[in-house]
């Protein structure tokens, strides 16, 4: 949701023929806005399906552990990009789009955080050294 609202607010703002003056770090914003939705979309549906077996992730079987500690990761490395290009669209963007930039950015920043609770609880249940010392996320 959160980038789709900075998504939605770029492509007013690029559509608009008062703001389409020479803004190319506007446009590269919008599509990597689009990029990224379509990812998280799609890791959204990934995240769902490791839920389905969670059971069986916390009976031991470390392929589903590492499933459902690793995509929340990328979920939260994703919304990291989608922050990064919200505040290219709050720069450079239409005043008026501005609430839909800023509302975008406060789901987003809340997805980020959710995801990372999720790989720091997840990450407990790993028997894999390697794997936990490479993902442990940082604050």
């Amino acid at each position: 949701m959160g980038a789709s609202l900075c998504e939605m607010a770029c492509i007013h703002t690029v559509n608009d023929e008062e703001h389409t003056d020479g803004k190319p770090d506007l446009v590269d914003a919008g599509e990597e806005l689009t990029s990224l939705r379509e990812q998280l979309l799609h890791l959204a549906e990934a995240d769902a399906a490791v839920v389905a077996g969670l059971s069986a992730a916390f009976d031991g079987n470390q392929t589903h552990v590492k499933r459902a500690t690793g995509i929340p990761l990328v979920i939260a490395e994703s919304c990291l990009h989608v922050l990064k290009a919200a505040t290219v669209v709050t720069a450079e963007g239409k005043k008026t789009v501005l609430p839909d930039v800023k509302s975008g950015m406060f789901f987003t920043e809340a997805a980020l955080r959710a995801a990372l609770f999720t790989v720091r609880t997840n990450i407990g249940y790993l028997d894999n050294p390697p794997f936990v010392e490479k993902n442990e996320p940082t604050d």
